[in-house]
C-alpha cells in the first residue's frame, strides 16, 4: 500500500519545526531530548546536524525556544561576563539532573558554546555603558576587555575580519571605554576607541589628552589589538 516509514532523520527534516511551534509541554520537550540522546548517530549525518543547529531546540529561562548557539548552561563565570538575562540560560528545571551531562553533550554537538560569543559579549558591554563610568562599571568593562583580548587571540580576529565584520565594527564605533586625564577617571562619559590615545607612551601628555584607562591585569595589552 506504499505507506511510508517515518525515520528520525525524515522527521527532523520534514516535521520537527512544526512540532516546536506547537507550544510543547514539559513532558513532550523532555521526551524529544530523550530521543536525541538515545540516537546519537543522527549527528553523523551532516545535513541533519545542520538542521538541528538552526532549529530553536533550547528552552531558555524566559520560556522561549532558541537555537543552541544562542544559549548557555549557566555558570558563575558566564554570568560575570554576560550578566543574568534569562534569555541566555538553559532552563534546566525540567530535566532529571542525572541526565544533564547527556543533554550538555548533545547541545554542544549542535552548537552550544562553552564560552560567550563575541556578539553576546558586546551586548553586555552596551548594557553596562548605559550607566556612567564609575569604579563598578569600569571594573566590569575591564573584566570583559580582558576576555576580548582572549577572543582576539583565540579567534585570530586580525586574520578573520570579514567573519567578524559586525562585531569588529561594534568594538570600534561604540562608546564603551573609560578614559583618564591628569590621572583621574573621566566619570562623565565613555569613549570610542578612536577618541583615546594608547597608554604605552602617555606620561608625557597625560594632562592634555584622554588616555585609555583599563588596567593591564591578567593579559598583556598589545599594540596589535589596540
Amino acid at each position: 500500500m506504499k505507506v511510508k516509514t517515518l525515520s528520525l532523520d525524515a522527521y527532523i527534516r520534514e516535521h520537527l519545526s512544526d512540532f516546536l511551534d506547537a507550544n510543547l509541554s514539559n513532558k513532550q520537550y523532555v521526551a524529544l531530548y530523550e530521543v536525541f540522546v538515545s540516537q546519537k548517530d543522527i549527528l553523523e549525518k551532516e545535513n541533519t546536524k545542520k538542521i538541528l543547529e538552526k532549529l530553536p531546540l533550547v528552552r531558555a529561562k524566559d520560556g522561549q525556544l532558541r537555537p543552541a548557539n544562542q544559549c548557555y548552561f549557566k555558570t558563575e563565570d558566564l554570568v560575570k561576563l554576560l550578566g543574568d538575562d534569562d534569555e541566555l540560560w538553559v532552563d534546566e528545571t525540567v530535566f532529571v539532573k542525572s541526565k544533564l551531562p547527556l543533554y550538555h553533550g548533545f547541545l554542544q554537538a549542535i552548537g552550544m558554546r562553552l564560552r560567550p560569543s563575541l556578539s553576546h559579549t558586546l551586548d553586555r558591554v552596551e548594557t553596562i555603558v548605559e550607566n556612567p563610568p564609575s569604579d563598578v562599571t569600569q571594573k566590569a568593562i575591564s573584566y570583559i576587555f580582558d576576555f576580548l583580548l582572549e577572543i582576539y587571540d583565540a579567534e585570530n580576529l586580525a586574520e578573520n575580519e570579514e567573519k567578524f565584520e559586525d562585531e569588529i565594527y561594534r568594538m570600534r564605533e561604540t562608546d564603551w571605554l573609560p578614559a583618564k586625564r591628569e590621572e583621574r577617571l573621566d566619570a562623565e562619559v565613555w569613549y570610542a576607541p578612536r577618541e583615546l590615545y594608547q597608554p604605552f607612551r602617555a606620561k608625557g601628555f597625560l594632562t592634555q589628552v584622554e588616555v585609555f584607562a583599563i588596567p593591564q591585569a591578567n593579559r598583556k595589552l598589545t599594540r596589535d589589538f589596540m
